[in-house]
C-alpha cells in the first residue's frame, strides 16, 4: 500500500484528548459570549442540567469547575477528607497511584488496597481493609484506570463502603458519558467527569457532583486552606454570583461550557442505554481483532476490561520499544495511540475507544494500522484481514 495513501490529519485513538465531536468543532468557529450576565446564566444552567443527567444526579448538586479534571477532583475531595484521617484507596494502576498522591497531599492517611496488574481489588480484600480501619472516613477509587485498561464495579464497592458509613469519592474522568454512573442511586458522594474523553468535547471545564449533605455542610464563611480548590471559597462566590451566570471565583472559558453542553446533549440524544451498549460492543470487538493480530490485553478478563480504553501488551520482540511503535504508527499510518503508563510504559500501548471513536469508522483504520506497524517492526506477516473480519463479526450491531 503506497505511503501517499496515509496522509492528512492523524486520527486520535488515545485515551484523551479525543477526536472532537462535529458539533463541538462548529461552536468553536462561532463568536465567544461573555462569561457572565443574564444571557450567559441560561447557558450555564443548561450545561449543568445536561451534566447532571450524565451523572444521574440533580442540577443543584452538579457543578462545572473551570480548569482540569484534577482540579475538580481535588476540590471535591476536600469536601470529604480531613487532615490526619484515613482514606482507603483502591489502587489498580497508574491513576490509582495518583489518587493516593492526591489524598496524601490533602493530609489524609492513605490505606491502599492494591490489585495485581490487569485486575481490580478483590471484594474480600476491600472488606478486610474496611474491617481493619473502622476509623476510615472515605473510600476513593478510579472508575476506569486507563493505565491497565480496567474498570471497577462501582455498585459493589460503594455498597461495601456505605455499609460501613464511609463517604465515596470517584474519579470517573475516563468513563463519564460512556458508562452508567447513577451517583444518586448508588450513593457516590463526590464524582468527577470530563469533557474531552468520552464526550469528545474540549478541555476547560470539568463536571463535578457533590452530594446534597456535603454541599450543605460547606461553610462559605471559612477562610484559609488555599483558594482555587477551596470548597468554602467556591461556595461563597457560587452563592454570591450565580444569579449573574458567574458562579465561580475565577474566569471560565465560555467556549468550554458551550462545547460541553453540545457534546452532552448529543450523548443524551443517542440514548444513554444505547450509548453504553455501543461502547461495550465496540471495545469487545476491538479486543477480539487485536488478539487476532497477536496483541494481548493487559486486563485480566473481559469482566474487568474497560469499555473506553484498551491496554495492549506488545509481543516479546517489541518489548521495550513502545515509543518506537507509537511513533511509527503515527508517522506512517496517521493513527495516534499511546504508551502504557507506569511499569507498562515501555511494553504496552493504549488505545482509546471513546464517544465517536467507539465506532467502526475509527476502529477499522486503527486495526489496519496496528497490523501494518507490527509487520513493519517485526518483519513477519500478521493476519490483518482476519482481524478486521473478527471485528466485523463481533460488531454486527455497531454503528459507524
Amino acid at each position: 500500500m503506497g505511503e501517499d495513501l496515509w496522509t492528512g490529519d492523524a486520527i486520535l485513538m488515545i485515551p484523551g484528548p479525543t477526536e472532537l465531536h462535529p458539533r463541538v468543532r462548529k461552536v468553536l468557529s462561532e463568536r465567544s459570549l461573555p462569561h457572565y450576565g443574564p444571557e450567559w446564566a441560561v447557558e450555564v444552567e443548561r450545561a449543568r442540567e445536561l451534566a447532571a443527567a450524565l451523572f444521574g444526579s440533580r442540577p443543584e448538586n452538579t457543578f462545572l469547575i473551570p480548569g482540569p479534571g484534577s482540579l475538580a477532583l481535588e476540590l471535591g475531595s476536600r469536601t470529604v477528607l480531613s487532615r490526619g484521617k484515613k482514606a482507603i484507596v483502591l489502587n489498580s494502576g497508574f491513576w490509582g497511584e495518583r489518587l493516593s498522591e492526591l489524598a496524601r497531599s490533602l493530609g489524609a492517611k492513605v490505606v491502599e488496597v492494591r490489585a495485581d496488574e490487569g485486575n481490580v481489588p478483590e471484594m474480600e480484600e476491600v472488606e478486610e481493609a474496611l474491617r481493619r480501619n473502622p476509623d476510615a472516613e472515605a473510600l476513593m477509587l478510579v472508575h476506569v484506570d486507563t493505565g491497565p485498561g480496567v474498570m471497577h464495579d462501582l455498585r459493589s464497592y460503594v455498597k461495601l463502603a456505605k455499609e460501613k458509613g464511609l463517604r465515596v469519592i470517584c474519579d470517573a474522568i475516563a468513563s463519564y458519558g460512556a458508562v452508567p454512573l447513577m451517583v444518586r442511586e448508588i450513593g457516590i458522594d463526590v464524582c468527577v467527569g470530563h469533557p474531552n474523553k468520552c464526550l469528545n468535547s474540549m478541555p476547560g471545564v470539568a463536571p463535578l457532583h457533590i452530594s446534597p449533605d456535603l454541599w450543605d455542610g460547606i461553610d462559605p464563611s471559612e477562610t484559609g486552606g488555599g483558594w482555587i480548590s477551596n470548597p468554602s471559597a467556591f461556595k461563597r462566590y457560587y452563592l454570591l454570583w450565580s444569579e449573574e451566570g458567574h458562579p465561580y471565583h475565577t474566569t471560565i472559558n465560555p467556549y468550554a461550557v458551550m462545547a460541553f453542553a453540545l457534546a452532552a446533549e448529543s450523548a443524551l440524544e443517542e440514548g444513554l442505554e444505547k450509548r453504553y451498549r455501543r461502547h461495550v460492543e465496540a471495545s469487545r470487538a476491538f479486543r477480539r481483532a487485536a488478539s487476532v493480530l497477536g496483541l494481548k490485553q493487559v486486563a485480566a478478563s473481559e469482566e474487568v476490561a474497560s469499555p473506553t480504553v484498551t491496554s495492549l501488551k506488545l509481543p516479546d520482540e517489541l518489548s521495550g520499544r513502545a515509543d518506537e511503535f507509537v511513533h511509527h504508527m503515527l508517522k506512517k499510518y496517521r493513527v495516534m495511540v499511546t504508551n502504557g503508563l507506569g511499569n507498562l510504559v515501555d511494553s504496552a500501548i493504549r488505545v482509546g475507544h471513546m464517544g465517536i471513536t467507539a465506532t467502526a469508522r475509527y476502529l477499522i483504520p486503527t486495526i489496519v494500522a496496528l497490523g501494518r506497524t507490527l509487520e513493519d517492526l517485526t518483519g513477519r506477516k500478521v493476519e490483518i484481514g482476519r482481524a478486521v473480519e473478527a471485528f466485523l463479526e463481533s460488531s454486527t450491531k455497531l454503528t459507524s
